[in-house]
């Protein structure tokens, strides 16, 4: 019984051990071995690939070994120098691979708006130009056609001295005609 209760007790305190447990990561560059115990006479139960996740559940009183278990659930003891607490680039590349797909495909995808943009531009431009053309040729236009109203006018104002003159003529030449002409008088015949 008493073994039993031992057995319970140790199956409790590993299991909250598990649950208190750290992720850590083994160092990118070793392949680390396994061992049953806290330092590196204990038996070697295997190795753990650089970059595997861990739970770390204590640390030897030296601080020089951890108890852990693996990613293929094996517990045993390992090295301390062997841990760290950042990612490792086994795990991290992949990551940073799909990052750097997706902002290359943003950088196309910005790329072909860019070009979109500028053949925009282009054409705004040279429909700016044919326009400061067309505004050119307008403005043109019309000094010609204000120099022609100007003629015109000064013309027509030549015209009207021209009717002038010569319906001032006339009554001058019909005047002088009529005084040559002899008129009758009719008497009155009025009383007084």
């Amino acid at each position: 019984m008493i073994r039993l209760q031992r057995a319970l007790l140790l199956s409790l305190v590993l299991s909250c051990g598990a649950a208190l447990a750290e992720q850590q990561y083994i160092s990118d560059d070793l392949t680390t071995w396994l061992h049953s115990g806290p330092t590196s006479d204990h038996r070697i139960l295997g190795t753990v690939v650089a970059g595997d996740v861990v739970d770390v559940h204590e640390q030897a009183a030296n601080g020089k070994f951890a108890r852990i278990t693996d990613s293929r659930g094996r517990e045993g003891w390992i090295d301390s120098k062997h841990l760290t607490t950042i990612p490792s680039l086994r795990t991290r590349v992949p990551d940073l691979e799909g990052t750097v797909a997706g902002l290359q495909q943003a950088l196309k995808a910005r790329d072909s708006e860019i070009a979109s943009l500028k053949g925009e531009l282009a054409a705004i431009n040279e429909s700016g130009n044919n326009h400061v053309e067309r505004l050119a040729q307008l403005e043109h236009d019309k000094a010609q056609l204000v120099s022609e109203l100007a003629a015109k006018d000064k013309a027509n104002e030549l015209a009207m001295f021209e009717r002038g003159a010569m319906v001032a003529g006339g009554g001058l030449v019909l005047g002088a005609l009529m005084t040559l002409i002899p008129w009758r008088r009719k008497r009155d015949k009025r009383w007084m």
